[in-house]
């Protein structure tokens, strides 16, 4: 059976492109990551790192549930 998830879903996502899904600043994602916030980067290469949608999907979740079960996001 072939993958059928779409191509743009299966990149992987730079810090830029992570900061403007979340229309955030990309020092804010860092922050996030370091802060446990956000799930680390994979490693691509030595200088590379990049996000998968679904890491970026589960952190919009959980963003959406604490606004449901009307808890504070700390950043």
């Amino acid at each position: 059976m072939a993958d059928e998830t779409p191509l743009n879903e299966k990149k992987l996502l730079s810090r830029a492109d992570v900061a403007k899904m979340l229309d955030l600043a990309p020092k804010t994602v860092t922050d996030l990551v370091k802060a446990g916030k956000l799930a680390p980067p994979l490693k691509i290469t030595e200088k590379r790192r990049g996000w998968t949608h679904s890491d970026i999907e589960d952190f919009i979740n959980s963003l959406a549930r604490a606004e449901v079960n009307e808890e504070k996001f700390v950043w």
